[in-house]
């Protein structure tokens, strides 16, 4: 019988049949990597993955955010000279 993928034990390298539970050898488990649903490197697309992750470009902050943000900015800097002072 032929294998048709190089199957071999993670741990100490000897040919493995894909269907086989042990290594003969070491006794160590095969991983399926296949299984994990990792992207190729060859053809992962850094842009399209960020797109598929984050949803693409930010939204720009609403004039609330931003003053929300100076107020905070503004009372750490009042404490800050409180303490100091």
């Amino acid at each position: 019988m032929r294998m048709t993928k190089d199957f071999r034990c993670p741990n100490c390298g000897n040919e493995m049949h894909p269907n086989q539970k042990r290594c003969k050898l070491c006794g160590d488990e095969p991983i399926d990597y296949g299984a994990l649903d990792l992207y190729d490197p060859e053809e992962f697309d850094y842009d399209q993955f960020l797109e598929d992750e984050f949803g693409g470009r930010q939204k720009k902050k609403s004039g609330k955010e931003i003053l929300w943000i100076a107020t905070a900015v503004l009372l750490l800097i009042a404490f800050a000279a409180a303490f100091i002072f």
